[in-house]
């Protein structure tokens, strides 16, 4: 499963959300080297998770 994209993290508790999020799915954040991804107000917003969609799609569907 991937899960990209903008998620508008300009501060630190949407940051706290979309991380939760990923927790849940047992998704793993894509590290970037610093320059490459889109910030705004100081914080990135561009974000790619990956993990096992056989795990997650068990985990949602019981």
């Amino acid at each position: 499963m991937i899960v990209s994209g903008d998620f508008n993290t300009w501060n630190s508790g949407r940051m706290a959300r979309v991380d939760a999020m990923a927790q849940r799915m047992n998704l793993v954040a894509v590290r970037f080297k610093e320059n490459v991804k889109s910030t705004f107000l100081g914080y990135h917003v561009d974000h790619i998770y990956y993990g096992d969609w056989k795990r997650s799609i068990k985990q949602f569907t019981k």
